[in-house]
């Protein structure tokens, strides 16, 4: 719907226990920028590895993408980056995501 050009608004309309709002932030959330091409996912690899993975707004502005998509994104596809001992390791276990 999005895609073919209609606003938020005619798109709200089809859903009527949904606000403009909500639907838009639920397609930013999930759907917009749920995808990361393999290139995108490296170029957010490279840049947690740069900023660390607590400054996701610097990051998301790097990548391109909203800095709640990215950190989503990475928590689900790169897990070993956020657990405790991941964490403890630092830059060396960054290091061994490439």
């Amino acid at each position: 719907m999005r895609d073919a050009g209609n606003s938020w608004a005619e798109i709200a309309k089809t859903f009527p226990t949904r606000t403009e709002g909500s639907v838009k932030k639920h397609w930013y959330k999930d759907m917009h920028y749920a995808e990361f091409a393999e290139d995108e996912s490296q170029a957010l690899l490279n840049a947690i590895k740069e900023y660390e993975n607590n400054k996701w707004k610097v990051i998301g502005q790097k990548v391109g993408k909203p800095a709640k998509a990215c950190e989503q994104y990475a928590k689900e596809h790169f897990p070993g980056m956020f657990s405790k001992a991941g964490r403890e390791q630092g830059p060396s276990q960054l290091a061994q995501l490439d």
